[in-house]
């Protein structure tokens, strides 16, 4: 039976206990003329391979493999700021496991550490440091292009420089 041609009945070749109950998996079963089709479009096809094709296929392959020996090091190479924000994430993940009676005593613990004169003195530092910061990264992306200074005054909050 050729592709194309539906055979109906049974099976030749068989008694009759048999043929009546054909197999799924019979190579004469009406089912299975699309799989039999299928499978005799793209059996005897050859596989061209042009050694454009294969040196492509080595090239897209060596860079894949190079991109990810690379990524690590590329993602390492991330804006300031960015690992204190993953820390201060993990850090409350951390906090969110423990129980509600550590976190209890450990917010506790913050609250009286705030009250500090020490502590108030170390904030106070680290906040006159980031203004610090600030001012010079703004006064820098000013001397590079002049024309910042109206794109910095736009996104600028308050008495606060835009960057």
């Amino acid at each position: 039976m050729k592709c194309g041609q539906l055979r109906a009945g049974r099976v030749t070749g068989q008694d009759s206990e048999t043929a009546s109950v054909p197999s799924l998996y019979d190579i004469g079963h009406p089912q299975n003329h699309a799989r039999r089709c299928l499978v005799q479009a793209f059996h005897d096809l050859p596989v061209w391979y042009s050694p454009a094709m294969k040196l492509h296929l080595c090239v897209a392959g060596t860079l894949l493999i190079a991109a990810t020996l690379f990524l690590p090091l590329v993602s390492g190479q991330e804006i300031d700021g960015s690992e204190i924000d993953k820390q201060l994430v993990g850090r409350e993940q951390m906090i969110n496991k423990l129980t509600i009676e550590d976190q209890l005593k450990l917010r506790a613990a913050q609250q009286k550490a705030v009250e500090d004169p020490a502590v108030k003195e170390a904030l106070a530092k680290r906040n006159q440091a980031i203004e610090e910061f600030r001012k010079a990264v703004h006064d820098a992306m000013v001397k590079a292009d002049p024309k910042m200074e109206a794109i910095l005054q736009k996104i600028a909050v308050g008495n606060a420089p835009g960057f």
